[in-house]
C-alpha cells in the first residue's frame, strides 16, 4: 500500500509523464513554473505561459481546465518530486526503516529556504481563494495524509507502542507539521540545524 501511495505522490496528479521530454503537457508545466518563479502567481497569465512553452493557449485548455489547475500542477509536480521523492522509500529488505520518516522530518526542518516554499504558500492560498475543493493542491495534501498514515502503521510493528493515539492522529500531526514548516520557511523565519531539528523530533517521537 506504501508503496503505490508513494508512486501516485510522486508522479502528476493527471497521470505519470510518458518520459518524453519535449511533450506538451511537461513544456507547459516547466514554463508555468518558471513564469511563477519570475513572476509570481497573481501576475502570471495563460498566454505568457503559452508563448513561453513555444505553445498557443489552447494547447493550455487542451491540457488543464484553468490557470489554477496548471499553476499548482507545476508547483506540486516539483514539490514532490524534489522533495518527498526519498520519502518512505523502503530498504532492500523491502521494509520501511521505523526512523525514516523522523529523519525525513529533521532534514526537511533544517533545511535551507526554497523557492518552492513560497509557491507552495501561493497556489494553496490561490485553491482557498477560489474555493477549489478537488485542486491538484488539495489532492497532494490528501494523500500525502494517506501515505504518512500508511507508514507509520507499517513501521508500528518494528517498535514497541508508547501511546494510545491512533495512526490518523499521529499521521495529521505530521503532516501539518510538515505543511508548517513550509510556512515558516515562506515567511523567512530562522531555521533549526539538522541535529537540533532531530534531537527535538526524536523527543516527540519517543512519545509515540
Amino acid at each position: 500500500m506504501v508503496t503505490s501511495l508513494r508512486l501516485r505522490l510522486v508522479e502528476t496528479t493527471s497521470g505519470a509523464e510518458r518520459g518524453d521530454a519535449t511533450s506538451t503537457r511537461r513544456r507547459l508545466l516547466e514554463a508555468a513554473y518558471e513564469l511563477l518563479v519570475e513572476r509570481g502567481y497573481e501576475r502570471t497569465t495563460l498566454q505568457q505561459v503559452s508563448q513561453r512553452a513555444g505553445l498557443t493557449t489552447g494547447a493550455v485548455y487542451s491540457n488543464f481546465a484553468n490557470k489554477l489547475e496548471l499553476m499548482s500542477e507545476a508547483v506540486m509536480d516539483r514539490w514532490a518530486s524534489e522533495d518527498l521523492s526519498q520519502l518512505f522509500a523502503p530498504d532492500p529488505s523491502g521494509t520501511i526503516p521505523a526512523l525514516r520518516l523522523t529523519e525525513h522530518l529533521a532534514r526537511h526542518f533544517a533545511r535551507p529556504p526554497r523557492e518552492e516554499d513560497k509557491l507552495v504558500t501561493e497556489v494553496t492560498a490561490a485553491s482557498l481563494r477560489e474555493s477549489q475543493e478537488d485542486s491538484p493542491v488539495r489532492r497532494r495534501v490528501f494523500l500525502l495524509y494517506e501515505l504518512t498514515k500508511a507508514a507509520i502503521a507499517a513501521a508500528r510493528d518494528q517498535t514497541v507502542r508508547r501511546t494510545e493515539l491512533s495512526d490518523e492522529v499521529i499521521a495529521l500531526a505530521t503532516v501539518s507539521f510538515y505543511l508548517g514548516c513550509v510556512t515558516a520557511k515562506a515567511l523567512g523565519l530562522p531555521q533549526p540545524s539538522e541535529s537540533e531539528a532531530l534531537t527535538y523530533l526524536n523527543t516527540v517521537a519517543a512519545v509515540y
